[in-house]
């Protein structure tokens, strides 16, 4: 029996750890918030909601350490959504100083993304529309 490795490009997880780090990002932004507000003023409430967010930002970290390395290119062989010190692509972008962080966000928003090691765009979600010679589709 064969163990399963790499995912490449499994849509279904592609999505759900973009999702997360985008979620990721967005739960260290609140925590660091409420924490300052919390404490300039004083205020339990907000420091409960602080505390909250670092527990789900660490939750959403676990899960995305055990399952992002699985995720990988297909052309490159690189992992995708991972940060890795590995040589990235000339002229490969950055969103807020992260490479994963644009990944995930080409992800959600636009249906495709760019891989930043091999610069190979792949479109992940949608029908694939074979052609006929004639110029019809089929179905």
């Amino acid at each position: 029996m064969r163990k399963a490795g790499h995912r490449i490009l499994n849509k279904k997880w592609l999505f759900l750890l973009s999702l997360f780090t985008l979620m990721r990002a967005l739960a260290f932004v609140a925590c660091t918030v409420f924490f300052i507000l919390g404490a300039y003023q004083y205020n339990i409430p907000y420091l409960v909601i602080a505390a909250s967010c670092l527990g789900v930002l660490l939750l959403l970290q676990m899960v995305h350490s055990i399952e992002a390395g699985k995720i990988v290119c297909p052309k490159c062989r690189s992992q995708v959504i991972r940060i890795s010190r590995i040589a990235k692509h000339r002229e490969a972008k950055k969103l807020l100083g992260s490479y994963s962080l644009r990944v995930a966000v080409q992800v959600i928003f636009t249906n495709r993304f760019l891989c930043p090691y091999c610069n190979s765009h792949y479109q992940w979600r949608g029908k694939k529309q074979h052609s006929t010679r004639d110029g019809q589709h089929s179905s």
